[in-house]
């Protein structure tokens, strides 16, 4: 019988902050307020400088989501599906790289459809972030595995969403668990 990709796993949940989170997140806090102490009017100074830039790129970025969202109306997943050879393709990973994906190409307002050839360095991500959280879900949600990774021979190469869909085809299928075996 044939696994339909809506029928795939949500994401995990986040971990909770742990004690060590807290703990670093308190001392930036205070020496924060230690500067304020030391230098109210360069830290105040710096402060509004770092608001301001904050301000013109949530303006570029809501432009620029706007824009693609006028440009792309009427595309979705189906749209997005029909970039691959999804005979070729698992489709579990079609559907996880374009729903996690999705949710970071947001201005908070709107959302813009993405497309196999869209760069992944002008998306909203953090390509850091990308490879460290964003992919290791999307595996887990498609049933890859990330081990031996660099073995892959897009290893590296990745520059496209369409480059991540192949990436994570070339992964191997991940074993079931003795639960998921059960179900």
């Amino acid at each position: 019988m044939h696994n339909y990709s809506r029928n795939m796993p949500p994401a995990p949940p986040s971990p909770p902050l742990t004690w060590g989170d807290l703990i670093v997140m308190y001392t930036l806090a205070a020496g924060l307020l230690y500067l304020l102490y030391l230098f109210p009017v360069p830290f105040l100074l710096c402060c509004a400088g770092i608001a301001v830039l904050c301000v013109y790129a949530s303006i570029n970025t809501r432009r620029y989501v706007a824009r693609l969202a006028v440009e792309r109306e009427g595309e979705s997943t189906c749209t997005f599906a029909r970039w691959f050879d999804y005979r070729r393709i698992d489709p579990w990973i079609i559907r996880a790289v374009y729903e996690e994906l999705q949710r970071g190409c947001t201005d908070g307002r709107r959302t813009f459809p993405l497309r196999g050839t869209d760069r992944l360095d002008h998306l909203l991500l953090d390509l850091e972030d990308l490879w460290d959280n964003v992919v290791p879900v999307i595996a887990y949600r498609a049933g890859r595995s990330l081990e031996d990774a660099e073995q892959n021979p897009l290893f590296g190469k990745v520059v496209t969403v369409g480059g991540l869909v192949l990436f994570l085809s070339y992964q191997p299928k991940k074993a079931p668990t003795a639960q998921e075996a059960v179900h």
